[in-house]
């Protein structure tokens, strides 16, 4: 994406990720999306947020 440190948050049609020293937060997904869909459409490992919410528009 960018230089280390410098990207904090990932703001996709499918979902908003956050940036942590652990990896990638799912924090927010399409509302016609699960956190399973979300994943299997990303590479990387996702961790689910507990306060997972669908993406308001």
């Amino acid at each position: 994406l960018t230089g280390v440190g410098v990207v904090h948050r990932i703001i996709s049609d499918y979902a908003v990720l956050e940036v942590t020293p652990k990896g990638l937060l799912l924090v927010e997904k399409a509302p016609d999306l699960s956190a399973a869909d979300v994943q299997k459409a990303t590479a990387a490992k996702l961790i689910v947020s507990s306060d997972l919410r669908d993406i308001q528009v």
